[in-house]
């Protein structure tokens, strides 16, 4: 009885021969009916130009936030001003879009209603894992209208995160202030009663041993007192040191430096297109 052979390298040359030879017929056809090639590549690539002429511009812009941090009231970690998706969900909302384009057709004029739907539609608001950082895109009609939207923008994620964070930042000063004052007082009593308590010593009167004793207690809280308001205190500067209290801030609008689409690209698709429609129209010439 034969043998069958199922060795892979007799089929692996034979579909390398295949291979070939497909390729091989393909640039024959192609060599044969280059002309209809060459026009089906030209007309792509007009095609292609047309709808870059018609096709709008539009430049992409890129805005990074830096969400500022709040000391927590009775606790040793910081929070947030505004929570990173808290943020990320509140300025992709419909309402703070309509904050910012009438903020812009107040310092630049009014924008189309094309402009607003673009921004709209374009508007990306997004976390960089891991941290306090967001990076917010847009679409504009023009570098001059990106420059405006980005002003905007950045106007209304400051003005919106000032409130909570000076009402912050006013209430620990004013604790502050008055923690010093306390101290101050509290340090003048302190050396009143020394004073005091050094005078009924040299007199030696055992008239003054009651109120010696009454003094010495007085110090003793006197110093609690003064030590309890340095260690307040010491929490209040920390509090209000720039790596606990820090407000947040925008970096400066990034924009394209190109529009999109690129002729290049509208380019490219239109010669890619056109030869395979060109092959394809080929293919099709030399069956029948």
């Amino acid at each position: 009885m034969a043998e069958l052979n199922f060795s892979g390298t007799g089929g692996d040359k034979a579909g390398q021969q295949i291979g070939t030879s497909g390729l091989g017929d393909l640039a024959v056809v192609i060599k044969r009916q280059w002309i209809s090639v060459f026009v089906c590549i030209v007309l792509g690539f007009a095609v292609a130009m047309a709808a870059y002429v018609v096709t709008p511009e539009k430049w992409t812009a890129f805005i990074t936030v830096k969400i500022g941090k709040i000391p927590q009231k009775g606790k040793d970690e910081n929070m947030l001003i505004e929570s990173v998706d808290q943020f990320v969900a509140r300025v992709g909302g419909r309402e703070f879009q309509d904050r910012v384009l009438g903020l812009a057709k107040i310092e630049e004029g009014e924008l189309t209603g094309a402009q607003a739907t673009l921004f709209r539609k374009s508007f990306l608001a997004s976390s960089l894992r891991n941290s306090d950082f967001v990076q917010i895109s847009f679409s504009a009609k023009s570098q001059d209208y990106a420059k405006t939207l980005g002003a905007a923008i950045t106007q209304s994620v400051l003005s919106d995160h000032k409130i909570p964070f000076d009402a912050v930042k006013a209430r620990l000063k004013a604790q502050l202030d008055s923690i010093a004052h306390e101290a101050a007082i509290a340090n003048d009593a302190n050396s009143q009663m020394q004073s005091e308590l050094s005078g009924a010593r040299k007199t030696g009167a055992e008239s003054h041993s009651l109120a010696n004793v009454t003094l010495t207690s007085l110090l003793v809280n006197n110093m609690r007192l003064r030590e309890s308001l340095r260690a307040t205190q010491s929490d209040l500067e920390r509090d209000l040191s720039i790596t606990n209290l820090y407000a947040t801030t925008v970096t400066a609008v990034h924009i394209d430096d190109a529009p999109f689409p690129k002729a290049i690209t509208f380019a490219g698709i239109g010669i890619i297109f056109g030869l395979i429609l060109g092959v394809l129209l080929a293919m099709f010439r030399t069956r029948t």
